[in-house]
């Protein structure tokens, strides 16, 4: 999470008079919701639908979008603060996470999952999004064991 943060630090460190920084991020983070939330990833979806989509290109951003989602969000989250994106950048956390929501996950309590930095601006100003971060957050750094459905078994 930190090696991806400081990734996206540079393109708000790096200066330039042609590009706003702020919403590059803001972009890029709207920009993976929006492709994690689309039907081909629908938990529903049939088999022949993944594999038309995968034939057809649909997949291309997936390895970026699932790997870099989080962290855009909570550079985003940081540096738009006290802008009026974060509402919409709050809104679109919030549609993403009721398309692809897991229940299972609800029961992790949120107490102590995150002591992120990043998470701060959505710890204050936006409870709900973050404790659906933070279990984000924790997910990612969860060994297998931890999360898989037949609790490790082969």
């Amino acid at each position: 999470m930190g090696h991806d943060n400081n990734r996206h630090r540079y393109l708000l460190d790096h200066r330039s008079k042609f590009v706003d920084k702020r919403q590059a991020i803001f972009e890029l983070a709207s920009s993976c919701l929006n492709y994690l939330s689309m039907d081909i990833y629908d938990p529903d979806i049939e088999d022949e639908a993944i594999t038309e989509n995968i034939l057809s290109g649909k997949y291309c951003l997936h390895s970026y979008g699932t790997s870099q989602w989080l962290g855009l969000v909570c550079t985003a989250g940081t540096v738009l603060q006290k802008d009026e994106r974060m509402d919409e950048l709050v809104n679109r956390v919030e549609h993403f996470f009721a398309q692809r929501s897991n229940p299972d996950c609800d029961h992790i309590p949120t107490d102590g999952l995150s002591r992120a930095v990043e998470l701060n601006t959505f710890k204050t100003q936006h409870p709900s999004v973050y404790e659906d971060l933070a279990r984000a957050m924790h997910f990612r750094k969860s060994d297998i064991g931890e999360w898989r459905i037949d609790e490790g078994e082969v």
